[in-house]
């Protein structure tokens, strides 16, 4: 038998793997992209001395990763007990095919070393959630979806049942971790009453433009918002010219997710906005950023992450300048 249930993504987020299945599972019934055009609008980054930078979109009080699963109208998510579900009688192969067949994908997190697509040839664990969704008996094929090893969302990956029993089996992480213990459930329904949302999307641009954000107005962290996310990575980027630590370049890939949504956004709100600059020229800017920032990791040449700086001190207001007349525009 088999059985592959439907993904569409469209590519306009492949930095997380989290934010990528959600749009995949979700846009198979959202077919006004509701919830990509209300959603990925502001942008969130805490400073800790854990963590020098992070960065990710803020589309709602945050407080796990699955926060956007719970809250997203086209979709039923379930947080369910590995021993519990996983019934210790029949095969694991035989429960996931079943969730599979009552339309549930399946997010479970696997030792990823033991699956031949990933290609991960280091000693020290890989651990990883992907997002199942499919099963060809005929060839013994798991389907599902995942960043890569390049860092890049891929929708169509596979392996075999057997790799798939090594990767869950020999799974070795701490008990505190959630997916220890736990796997989700998603569901997809038709949600005729939820729209694309103007009032809405003008408030979280606004809220962009300000550098706040009005879903999560108090915080014990440093926390900052929106277009003070430009300095913080000129911040970031000057930090690691003076202590030499490894930049995270997902940190890039999303920001330049975050340009392609906004200019997909504006085109379909705002096909006829007009500005001294188009949004189209962020994105490309944005992508050549990513991509400087990819050239730097192979050649560490100090001239390659200068420029970097510059250019993202010059996009900061080429954006300004648009949104404000976007947002303007939006009433």
């Amino acid at each position: 038998m088999r059985n592959v249930l439907k993904l569409n993504h469209s590519g306009f987020i492949d930095s997380y793997w989290f934010y990528a299945d959600l749009l995949a599972i979700a846009s198979t019934v959202d077919a006004d992209d509701a919830w990509l055009l209300n959603n990925y609008i502001n942008l969130r980054s805490v400073e800790s001395a854990s963590y020098p930078f992070s960065l990710h979109f803020m589309n709602g009080p945050y407080f796990n990763l699955m926060v956007d699963y719970l809250k997203c109208p086209f979709l039923k998510t379930e947080r369910l007990r590995k021993d519990v579900e996983f019934n210790p009688s029949r095969e694991l192969v035989a429960c996931l095919k079943a969730l599979i067949d009552s339309g549930s994908y399946i997010i479970l997190m696997v030792e990823r070393r033991e699956i031949e697509t990933y290609q991960i040839n280091r000693s020290r664990p890989s651990p990883h959630e992907i997002m199942i969704y499919g099963y060809d008996d005929a060839t013994e094929t798991i389907y599902f979806a995942d960043n890569t090893k390049t860092g890049k969302y891929a929708a169509k990956l596979s392996c075999s049942y057997a790799s798939l029993r090594n990767a869950y089996l020999k799974l070795n992480i701490p008990e505190e971790r959630e997916l220890h213990a736990y796997f989700y459930k998603i569901q997809v329904h038709a949600c005729s009453t939820y729209s694309v949302q103007r009032s809405t999307i003008k408030a979280q641009l606004a809220d962009y433009l300000h550098g706040r954000s009005s879903v999560e107005p108090y915080t014990t962290e440093k926390v900052f918002y929106g277009i003070y996310i430009f300095d913080r990575f000129l911040a970031y980027l000057t930090l690691h010219l003076k202590e030499g630590f490894v930049l995270d370049l997902r940190h890039f890939s999303l920001f330049y997710d975050h340009k392609k949504v906004m200019c997909e956004r504006i085109r379909r709100l705002l096909p006829d906005l007009k500005t001294e600059y188009r949004y189209e020229e962020v994105v490309k800017e944005a992508l050549l950023i990513r991509n400087l920032m990819l050239k730097y990791r192979m050649s560490k040449e100090k001239t390659i992450l200068l420029r970097t700086m510059r250019k993202m001190e010059a996009l900061k207001s080429k954006e300004q300048a648009i949104l404000e007349s976007a947002c303007v525009a939006l009433d």
